[in-house]
Formats: C-alpha cells, structure tokens, sequence
C-alpha cells in the first residue's frame, strides 16, 4: 500500500502523541519554543482557549497554521474545531505534571527579556513611530 503524505496511520499517531502527556519530550518543547512567535502564542493561551484567528496580528494565516501545528505535534497546545473555525489551548496542565514548573521558568525569563527590552529603549535615542 501507497504511504504518501496523506497516510492515516501516520497521522493518527501524531494526533495521538499530541493528546499523550506521557510522550512529551522535555527535548521537544524546548526546541518548539526557542521560537519568540511561539512563546508569545502560549503566553497568550494562558488560562483561555481562543480562535486561531486572534492570533492574526502576528502573521500571516500560512505563517501561523504552521506555528500552531509545531505547537500541537509537540504537545504543547490543542486545538478543537468547532464550526468552520479553530480553537487553540494550552495544555499547561499536562506540561506541568511532566516538567514542574517549565513554563513559570519560560514566562519569568520572558518578563525579564520585555523588561531588559524596555531599559534599552528607555536609555537610547527614542523610538520612531
């Protein structure tokens, strides 16, 4: 039997890996989240489930799809269609019981990136608008 692209065994293992918290690899998110667009994405999926179409302002809907698919095969996130639309969430709760206190880590070093950010351009020459 053909095992091209559209192999549904195939896909059917990587659906299930993204639902399984015991198959996230520390390995994995890590390197899923080196990515400043990803972890802004995650960042925002804090505490609600949201449209892919929120994400917009962060790129093109190509750009993002394949965003959103790294953070899904991963594990990182789930998404849930419901209509003709998409909905994105975290799976901070499956995150959490694999690696204790990961994503506290990635989001403290992040506030400390935005405030590193902003001294920078408080003491240089002002922005342009």
């Amino acid at each position: 039997m053909f095992k091209g692209y559209w192999d549904m065994d195939r896909m059917a293992d990587t659906a299930t890996s993204a639902r399984d918290p015991e198959r996230l690899r520390l390995t994995d998110v890590l390197d899923a989240l080196r990515d400043p667009l990803r972890r802004q994405v995650v960042r925002r999926l804090v505490g609600r489930e949201q449209m892919c179409l929120a994400f917009r302002d962060l790129g093109t809907p190509s750009g993002m799809s394949y965003h959103f698919n790294r953070l899904r095969t991963v594990g990182i996130t789930s998404m849930r269609k419901v209509g003709s639309c998409r909905m994105i969430s975290l799976r901070a709760d499956e995150i959490e019981a694999a690696f204790p206190g990961l994503l506290a880590s990635i989001f403290s070093a992040m506030a400390q990136e935005d405030d590193s950010d902003l001294r920078v351009h408080d003491v240089g020459e002002p922005r342009q608008t």
